[in-house]
């Protein structure tokens, strides 16, 4: 569900800017508007109308996965970690949108990462005792791993043995997920505004 969300949400802002460079190239040359207030716009419009997936899906998905803490908080924090990965695939998406020219090049590219990624969040691998030293270091900088954390802690949660899974997979960082998913999802849009202001410096 971690890279539903990631994933679904990625693929769909790698193509904004590609795809609508003629229009942002005409109109910038116009002074019509500044570089900055495109890419804030930009970003900002697509990200709120992809974030309904999130929302839905969790809003839906909870009360049919069998939860034992089926409290106002533990859906709260279910419908969080949704949206949170979904920011992140969202700003990681719209990064290589900028880096890359070509819609077909950033969809090939980011099907690459996103397949490296999910070695990260111990989808094709165990973090846990034996892991292979790269998959380890994926694991670090895998959105997927926190976001699969929180997401089997707050399964879990209430139930005696929850520890057990999360120790067992080296899931270790509980409380530290939101705010390093949140971090992630903020250094995406800084590289992608940064990538998309240089760019335009030569339009």
């Amino acid at each position: 569900m971690a890279t539903d969300q990631f994933i679904s949400l990625a693929s769909g802002q790698v193509l904004q800017i590609p795809m609508t460079k003629p229009l942002y190239v005409r109109e910038i040359s116009n002074k019509m508007y500044s570089p900055a207030a495109y890419f804030l716009a930009s970003w900002l419009a697509a990200t709120m109308n992809l974030l309904f997936y999130p929302v839905i899906c969790a809003s839906i998905n909870f009360w049919f996965l069998g939860f034992n803490d089926t409290s106002i908080y533990n859906f709260l924090n279910w419908v969080a970690i949704l949206v949170i990965i979904g920011i992140s695939g969202s700003s990681f998406g719209f990064m290589f949108g900028c880096i890359l020219d070509n819609e077909q090049q950033g969809l090939l590219v980011t099907n690459l990462i996103f397949t490296i990624l999910q070695f990260g969040g111990g989808l094709f691998a165990s973090l846990g005792p034996g892991a292979n030293e790269v998959v380890k270091v994926i694991g670090w900088v895998s959105p997927f791993r926190y976001a699969c954390e929180k997401m089997l802690r707050v399964m879990l949660n209430g139930v005696w043995y929850v520890n057990i899974p999360c120790d067992l997979l080296k899931y270790n960082n509980n409380d530290l997920c939101f705010p390093i998913l949140a971090s992630m999802a903020f250094g995406f849009f800084l590289l992608s505004g940064s990538a998309y202001l240089i760019k335009a410096r030569s339009i």
